[in-house]
């Protein structure tokens, strides 16, 4: 068993990690373990008091595989910090669970709930390969329906701001652009 001082020594080293970094990390070790290298989670360093004050006190909140698998393309834009601080073309993982809801509760809910349905179908395919193809189809939907939102939005529709101030994050309108973007941009083979 490592001593406390290598434990801590650990936790600084892995907390002062660049966020893409981090996340190479995070699949390197999901590959080892014989996991699933698409699973995003929160930076391998244990909540203690200090990750809960920089992550404004509340523990973020875990995501379920369709989710996971919907935000992938972002794990090089993700950083482990308050929400509230401006990242610029970077989300906080805090960020993912409010974003998440948005989708499936105001955006896309009927193509949300099939996404789920077709996820947990326990004749899928084994290799998994079946939900990356629902996953890309449904971001590609969440981008238009993001797109369609911005747009509106910027034409002064009050219904779209209520729309974006639904997200539920600090910094809504910079992490609703920010998941646009990324997934504009984003590889569908590798998503």
């Amino acid at each position: 068993m490592p001593g406390a001082g290598t434990i801590e020594r650990l936790q600084h080293f892995l907390r002062d990690l660049p966020p893409q970094a981090r996340a190479l990390l995070i699949q390197a070790c999901a590959r080892d373990l014989g996991g699933d290298d698409s699973v995003i989670a929160p930076p391998p360093v244990p909540d203690q008091p200090g990750a809960s004050a920089r992550n404004g006190g509340a523990p973020a909140a875990r995501l379920g595989r369709v989710a996971q698998a919907f935000f992938r393309p972002l794990t090089p834009f993700l950083v482990d910090d308050r929400p509230d601080h401006k990242h610029p073309g970077r989300i906080a993982f805090q960020s993912l669970a409010p974003l998440w809801n948005w989708i499936r509760r105001d955006l896309l809910p009927d193509e949300a709930a099939e996404l789920a349905a077709q996820a947990s179908d326990p004749l899928a395919p084994a290799t998994g390969r079946g939900l990356h193809d629902h996953v890309v189809s449904f971001q590609e939907r969440a981008a238009a329906a993001i797109a369609a939102v911005f747009a509106a939005a910027a034409a002064e529709d009050d219904g779209c701001r209520r729309l974006l101030a639904g997200i539920g994050t600090p910094r809504a309108e910079a992490d609703g652009l920010t998941l646009l973007h990324v997934l504009d941009g984003r590889d569908p083979r590798s998503a």
